[in-house]
């Protein structure tokens, strides 16, 4: 058996047939995915399939942690992609088994000060729209909690804050328990971040922009962090975010995920 697995949050009926894509190319691979998702019955069993049922009251991007630390419990490496990525040109996800321990990110969006910390928060009215923003409201939490936001890029250069991660699609390898210290980061700080999104009313998107939370919880967790990797190009060139809508001339190719 492999020691990688494949993950992703499946909720709604747009993103469950937009899965069904990612699931046969993973499992007729011969690999393992983790599907948890609120439609659990709209999947015919197949080998390589392993369902889990979302059992919250609500949907939260927050709960990508769930799925993730699922696959952790029998394999030691987690690949996270959301349920609209599509595998291309790729048939050996063999290099997978030796990628080293910690968090791998392929993209980032700017830094925490412009989501996390950005304070021009508005009610939310178009419940379409994506809420990242906290504002003093999460820098005094994250004070209470004692997590840096900063850190140094270069060792000749003052501390800058955290890189916000786009988090469509990253990898987790168990690192010397590092990762259970990532994930009880990240866990501590979701529950505000739901709250805060009931209070301005962004009910369709709550926990979005999480990628600040996981940059947080990985660089206050010490787990040894990969964000320029060989990886890079292989997700980059063969798992494609979005490829429905980008084939679709919906969004552009250079969107990132």
């Amino acid at each position: 058996m492999s020691n990688y697995a494949f993950c992703t949050l499946v909720y709604g009926e747009k993103y469950t047939e937009l899965s069904k894509t990612l699931i046969e190319q993973i499992t007729s691979l011969g690999e393992t995915i983790f599907v948890y998702t609120n439609n659990p019955s709209v999947f015919e069993p197949k080998d390589g399939l392993i369902i889990i049922p979302y059992t919250k009251q609500y949907f939260s991007f927050h709960e990508k942690l769930t799925v993730v630390r699922e696959c952790l419990k029998t394999f030691d490496t987690a690949v996270f992609l959301d349920s609209d990525v599509v595998l291309q040109d790729i048939e050996d996800l063999s290099f997978l088994s030796t990628i080293t321990p910690g968090l791998h990110i392929f993209a980032t969006f700017g830094n925490i000060t412009n989501t996390f910390l950005a304070d021009d928060i508005s009610i939310c009215e178009d419940q379409t729209k994506r809420n990242t923003k906290y504002g003093k409201e999460g820098a005094d939490l994250l004070g209470r909690l004692g997590y840096e936001i900063e850190k140094f890029y270069h060792t000749d250069k003052p501390k800058a804050p955290l890189e916000h991660f786009l988090e469509g699609k990253w990898v987790i390898k168990k690192d010397e328990g590092r990762e259970e210290k990532f994930f009880e980061i990240w866990e501590n700080i979701a529950p505000f971040c739901e709250d805060f999104d009931f209070r301005h009313n962004y009910i369709n998107n709550i926990g979005a922009g999480e990628g600040s939370v996981m940059s947080i919880a990985c660089y206050n967790s010490k787990i040894t962090f990969s964000g320029v990797s060989p990886l890079l190009g292989i997700f980059n060139k063969h798992f494609i975010s979005n490829f429905k809508e980008k084939t679709e001339g919906t969004k552009p190719w250079n969107i990132a995920g």
